[in-house]
């Protein structure tokens, strides 16, 4: 039995060995992995803008530079002088461009603010509303567990608070979509469950003894302020600490 979205299909084979080797080759061409690497590489080429109508050929043809930049396609003119970031350019630059410069440091990374990383590095996420599996650039610190559409990106799409956090796992029980990805995890909390589909079985379980030790250690930070608050105050034998004796 073949399960497709919309229909099951019924095929017979012609003995045991041969319904095995059809099981085990569809189910191998079914499955869905996630390429290697991180984000997309930068390809850059030279094109010729497409022939105008007679009427417009007045106007000076211009060649364009084809980026993609943050899996946007982005064309920009290029200046016939020489270069393509001259002044006679500079007016007439792709707003995608703008954009997506607006979001890309000098440094080409994230500057170091906020609290320390604990661990970061790329997943592929399922979509709330559309349910579209797309890759995204996950970090993790002391208080949440926060997700980019690309590594350059300095703010977040969405940042999940750790205190919110139910249980994160290996998702185990799957259905529909999810019986092709491997890898999977699930962090639950008290409003949704994300799906999220490591690039490894090692990958996947250093995500989750990642965010369950950050999420253990938040829990048991209150505790431990309250502790340092009452033993500052509280002294053995009830004498008065220094700043009480003034």
């Amino acid at each position: 039995v073949i399960n497709a979205l919309s229909q099951r299909y019924f095929l017979q084979a012609s003995d045991q060995q041969d319904l095995q080797d059809w099981v085990e080759a569809l189910n191998r061409a079914s499955k869905i992995t996630v390429p290697k690497g991180g984000s997309v590489p930068p390809a850059t080429e030279i094109a010729k803008p497409p022939v105008l109508p007679q009427a417009q050929e007045r106007k000076p043809q211009v060649a364009y530079k084809t980026e993609i930049i943050g899996g946007v396609v982005v064309h920009t003119p290029i200046n016939q002088n020489g270069g393509d970031g001259g002044e006679g350019s500079e007016g007439v630059t792709h707003p995608l461009l703008r954009r997506s410069q607006s979001h890309i440091p000098s440094s080409g990374a994230k500057p170091p603010t906020g609290p320390p990383v604990l661990k970061s590095g790329y997943c592929v996420k399922q979509g709330n509303v559309r349910k579209s599996w797309k890759r995204r650039y996950f970090v993790l610190d002391e208080f949440s567990i926060s997700y980019y559409k690309c590594e350059q990106d300095k703010e977040p799409l969405r940042a999940i608070l750790l205190k919110d956090i139910c249980k994160t796992h290996e998702c185990l029980v799957k259905s529909g979509d999810l019986l092709m990805r491997d890898n999977l995890f699930e962090i639950i909390t008290s409003s949704r469950t994300f799906y999220i589909q490591a690039d490894s079985p090692e990958d996947m379980y250093s995500w989750i003894r990642a965010i369950s030790g950050a999420v253990q250690a938040l829990k048991s930070r209150p505790r431990e302020m309250s502790f340092l608050r009452s033993s500052s105050v509280a002294r053995p034998g009830g004498s008065p600490g220094p700043s009480q004796q003034r």
